[in-house]
């Protein structure tokens, strides 16, 4: 086969840009998940804010 070589190179090629696509699903996947926590936790330390503030009193 003359293009044997082109062809296997293409699919690897594609292969590896199917892996890097998955990968960065699933990296915005995780950063979204990092990011909901972090405004999780910043809404209960301002809900618990003001009970600190008046225990101190």
């Amino acid at each position: 086969m003359k293009y044997k070589n082109f062809l296997l190179r293409a699919v690897n090629l594609l292969l590896i840009l199917g892996v890097l696509w998955q990968y960065q699903q699933v990296a915005l996947i995780r950063a979204a998940a990092v990011s909901q926590r972090k405004q999780e936790i910043a809404e209960v330390e301002a809900y618990n804010q003001p009970l600190s503030v008046l225990l101190l009193l």
